[in-house]
């Protein structure tokens, strides 16, 4: 197989294929995506609902789950839950996990209709005027120029090996890392799982391999290790302390923000495998060939040209890296 980095074409805007486009095969990657699938369906939908049917004026029809969901933060793992059951959906095309997906939405819907203000929370909270403000008084490359410099700030400088960062979920000083060896609560999940998120926004908008470089090493080092390969457990902080342990969740009892946030990891591993420039593909239009449009794999490059036994509709025959 030969592989080319497009960089001539690198400055151009990319989407990503549909998730749905994408299977995973056999692989460490695939199998971390099979444990997931059970955690959320064992998930009580009714209780992880309560404090949405509760703010809307509804009665529940469970109570609320303990921790992080009785404590001034009831709901957030109900954003999470929705978002990993759409991805996972997505993923599989898992009949059963449509239809929780379906029940959730219409349970949350009808909190909705019935509140009258279109708020939609497990608590009182007003973030979206917040936002829109914000919006309403900046440009996109003012934003986009702080998110580049954040990355590279925090990729170039509080980072280690595995691609996480900070200590109790705080940076310490970029020019001492003797508490991330000291302390117990190293690098923190979310922290990754976001710094992905923002990674992957930043390559679309503008490709670079050291985008490729960064997601791939936290992905293989920190956010597929995050979970216990047995029970789907998922682990807060992954320790950099010398012969440390992890502490994994358990279903029904914690309901961290890394819980939340895992669900979703878990569940897109096929997300940022694939891409294309924007204007590469019509809808509906039939292109048997691919050689006159730009197809990305990331991987450490900006691009790639490829050709494999791996068809994707009527796009012709293209690459797949070890997650695919």
């Amino acid at each position: 197989m030969l592989w080319l980095c497009l960089s001539q074409a690198c400055a151009e805007p990319l989407q990503l294929f549909p998730l749905s486009d994408v299977r995973l095969t056999e692989g460490p990657f695939l199998d971390a995506q099979n444990t997931d699938l059970q955690y959320p369906m064992e998930l009580d939908p009714d209780k992880l609902l309560a404090p949405y049917l509760r703010e809307s004026g509804l009665v529940p029809k469970q109570p609320s789950y303990g921790n992080w969901e009785s404590s001034g933060l009831d709901g957030h793992m109900g954003g999470h839950y929705l978002s990993a059951l759409a991805l996972m959906f997505a993923s599989t095309g898992d009949l059963a996990v449509l239809a929780r997906l379906n029940y959730f939405v219409a349970e949350l819907k009808r909190c909705q209709t019935n509140s009258g203000t279109g708020y939609l929370g497990g608590i009182p909270g007003g973030m979206n005027e917040v936002l829109a403000d914000v919006a309403e008084m900046t440009g996109q490359q003012d934003w986009l120029g702080a998110a580049r410099f954040f990355w590279q700030s925090v990729v170039a400088h509080r980072t280690v090996a595995i691609g996480g960062n900070s200590v109790k979920e705080h940076f310490h000083d970029e020019n001492d890392f003797s508490s991330m060896l000291d302390e117990v609560e190293g690098p923190e999940t979310c922290n990754t799982y976001n710094m992905l998120k923002l990674t992957e926004m930043l390559f679309l908008n503008r490709p670079n391999g050291e985008y490729g470089d960064y997601y791939e090493r936290a992905l293989y080092n920190h956010i597929l290790s995050s979970q216990h390969p047995g029970t789907g457990g998922f682990v807060y902080f992954t320790p950099m302390r010398p012969n440390h342990y992890r502490v994994y969740s358990q279903v029904d009892k914690a309901m961290w923000c890394c819980v939340g946030s895992g669900l979703e990891s878990q569940a897109k591993y096929g997300a940022f495998i694939y891409a294309q420039t924007i204007d590469a593909v019509a809808p509906g239009e039939q292109q048997p060939e691919v050689d006159h449009h730009l197809l990305y794999e990331n991987d450490g490059w900006c691009g790639r040209a490829f050709s494999t036994s791996h068809e994707i509709g009527d796009l012709g025959r293209i690459g797949s890296n070890d997650r695919a």
